[in-house]
């Protein structure tokens, strides 16, 4: 059986874009104004002037840079440079994954779940979710979510309560065989401790083993990392997101 960690170690790759010398692979937003590098190649040497260089580009071209870094690549002088040229570090995020199904959990009378698959969808109720849940830069992440659905490489499950938006969260689709993830689960304030975060995880695997996935990741703050674990996820490895902003 493959581990969670090659078929992880599979997507960051394969999700992204080789660098010039191939020493890094990087990921892009549509509009290529955001730039993630996911995986590192060489680091034993010049591990600094790699890090100068993204930073050049980046500032060069105007985009911002994130650079995820993972427990188990064991890169602590990546991380180092990173520190030392100026990159801040955001809170590590526990990476769990899920290999077997679930059984999907029932929801109230007065909830409903809708799923989200085309780009053409009315998008305003995902919209008005963020907005009160205090998302920055939404009509940058609409164009984006467009973008993903015109690809068909997510789906964004919106659950309702009285017909009113509570909560959504998006189901990604990997570039990996068998790879799925989990990303932007979040619920309004006044509809929290309701079950829905559990319903939403719990309709997004359901869909994404159901389409024959084998490993369904998430990345998860320590807020919802045990309510995660007592759904069945467990944990393979940290990771740590360092941004930069272009001056």
């Amino acid at each position: 059986m493959t581990s969670a960690l090659t078929v992880l170690d599979d997507e960051r790759c394969s999700s992204g874009e080789p660098s010039e010398n191939g020493d890094l692979f990087r990921e892009w937003s549509a509009d290529r104004s955001e730039c993630r590098v996911v995986f590192v190649v060489a680091k034993e040497a010049g591990v600094a002037a790699m890090v100068e260089r993204e930073m050049w580009l980046a500032e060069a071209a105007g985009y911002g840079l994130e650079w995820k870094t993972y427990a188990h690549d064991k890169q602590a002088d990546v991380e180092a440079a990173l520190i030392r040229c100026g990159f801040e570090a955001e809170p590590i995020e526990a990476v769990l994954v899920r290999t077997d199904p679930i059984a999907q959990a029932g929801l109230l009378p007065d909830h409903r779940l809708r799923v989200v698959a085309d780009s053409d969808a009315d998008l305003s109720d995902i919209v008005d979710i963020w907005t009160a849940t205090g998302r920055g830069n939404i009509d940058t992440a609409t164009d984006a979510l467009r973008a993903q659905l015109d690809a068909g490489t997510v789906t964004t499950h919106v659950a309702y309560v009285d017909d009113v938006p509570a909560s959504c969260g998006r189901l990604l689709r990997g570039t990996t065989q068998g790879f799925a993830e989990l990303a932007g689960g979040v619920s309004k304030r006044e509809f929290r401790r309701r079950g829905l975060y559990t319903a939403l995880v719990s309709s997004r695997l359901t869909a994404a083993f159901a389409r024959g996935d084998t490993h369904v990741f998430v990345d998860a703050l320590p807020t919802s990392a045990p309510i995660l674990g007592r759904l069945g996820f467990r944990a393979v490895t940290q990771t740590t997101p360092y941004t930069y902003s272009p001056k």
